[in-house]
């Protein structure tokens, strides 16, 4: 199994490395089984030294509408803190990992694929930085609008009431090693129980960003340094012309 991986950067940081002032990614990964499209995933890396905090909402939370919801979602009643078991999770490792879907294409499924994908992309995109893992578990069949978005992950999963397939798939990812968030639509677990190892490489692709990567050969683009300029498509080094 492999994924082909797309990283693009979502705050408005100016750092080359974005963990060195705090950051927001939107992971996109495409799984391929002996070079066939069995799937797809989607996740969001976030990072802060007090990602409950409004700071940390108005800089990186509040840039996407999709991580501002999860915000809200994970703050306790008091707004001062998150949900636990996070605040526990994140004292000496700041970051989440929040993935908002794995979705397997019908043929893929029953073969423990998911959990390997699980265990490749917190191999992979979850750092020395990340304290907990997040896990939407939503049914795909039951999301508003999953008809339009996706086409073949849906296909022939079961569609019973909506707490019966949530309460199912819920039990299938406590095998994982994962536990309900109360309140939320979360499942929750440190990335060591779900990945063993770790990989060295950090990001496992170039992070994309529209204002500060060369749209040719996708390095980053140092403005004070580096001969650039905005081209049509974004930013270019000279060099790439």
């Amino acid at each position: 199994m492999e994924i082909d991986w797309r990283i693009e950067r979502l705050d408005e940081g100016e750092m080359q490395d974005p963990r060195d002032e705090g950051c927001l990614l939107r992971i996109v990964g495409k799984v391929k089984e002996e070079g066939v499209a069995a799937g797809q995933l989607e996740a969001y890396y976030i990072l802060d030294v007090d990602l409950a905090s409004s700071r940390a909402f108005f800089e990186l939370w509040d840039m996407d509408g999709e991580t501002c919801a999860i915000y809200e979602e994970l703050m306790a009643p008091s707004q001062e803190d998150f949900r636990e078991p996070l605040p526990r999770l994140l004292e000496t490792r700041p970051g989440l990992l929040v993935i908002d879907y794995i979705a397997l294409f019908p043929d893929f499924r029953g073969r423990e694929l998911g959990r390997e994908v699980m265990r490749q992309l917190v191999r992979c995109c979850a750092d020395g930085n990340i304290g907990a893992v997040l896990l939407d578990a939503s049914p795909l069949q039951h999301r508003d609008g999953a008809y339009d978005f996706f086409d073949h992950e849906v296909r022939a999963l079961p569609w019973n009431g909506d707490e019966q397939d949530t309460e199912k798939l819920r039990g299938y990812l406590r095998g994982w090693g994962m536990h309900q968030m109360a309140k939320t639509r979360y499942m929750v677990a440190p990335p060591g129980s779900l990945s063993d190892t770790h990989t060295a490489k950090w990001p496992p692709v170039p992070i994309l960003c529209f204002w500060n990567t060369c749209a040719y050969c996708r390095r980053w683009i140092d403005t004070d340094g580096d001969d650039w300029e905005n081209g049509p498509e974004g930013p270019i080094h000279l060099g790439c012309r």
